[in-house]
């Protein structure tokens, strides 16, 4: 973020491992990366990609499985409100929005950047995650499949943070 303040900064740097190698450049926090961050050496730049390869690579595994303790979670859901033959659809509810907000997600990968694209999608994924809550309430079907379609956006964002951490190692 362009206003975030030096505290915030460092402890970004911090929670990503990096603190230490920003202090040994040559300006520390206020060195300033040309494009590529090609001012820095080859290995500078490997540290860096390895640093946010383990910060995307843990950001997968949790969200993973996250993911994993909320398909358990909504099949046992749909089986409660429509029927045993009913958590079947659930999962592909999920698969199915999965598959379909991918195509968006790309898209808005490629004009605008990875972190907006797995922003939104991880977005539309909450949305999902709370129709899914208001279905259960409310014991609405339709509500309910609704939610695990935007909820299988959840599963099109890890994809993309794997493909993102596999870029950068």
């Amino acid at each position: 973020r362009l206003d975030a303040t030096d505290a915030e900064c460092v402890e970004a740097a911090s929670v990503a491992d990096a603190d230490h190698f920003i202090r040994q450049l040559p300006q520390g926090y206020d060195t300033q990366l040309s494009e590529r961050a090609g001012n820095l050496s080859q290995g500078q730049r490997q540290l860096l990609a390895i640093r946010r390869f383990r910060s995307l690579w843990l950001a997968g595994v949790v969200s993973s499985f996250g993911d994993w303790l909320a398909l358990l979670a909504t099949t046992a859901l749909a089986a409660e409100l429509a029927g045993t033959s009913a958590s079947g659809l659930a999962q592909s509810s999920v698969v199915l929005g999965a598959a379909l907000l991918a195509l968006p997600a790309t898209m808005l990968v490629q004009r605008s950047g990875r972190r907006l694209s797995l922003t939104a999608t991880y977005l539309v994924a909450a949305l999902g995650a709370i129709l899914i809550v208001a279905a259960a309430t409310r014991s609405s079907l339709v509500m309910l499949f609704a939610g695990y379609f935007l909820f299988g956006a959840a599963t099109a964002a890890n994809m993309q943070a794997r493909y993102a951490a596999v870029d950068l190692a």
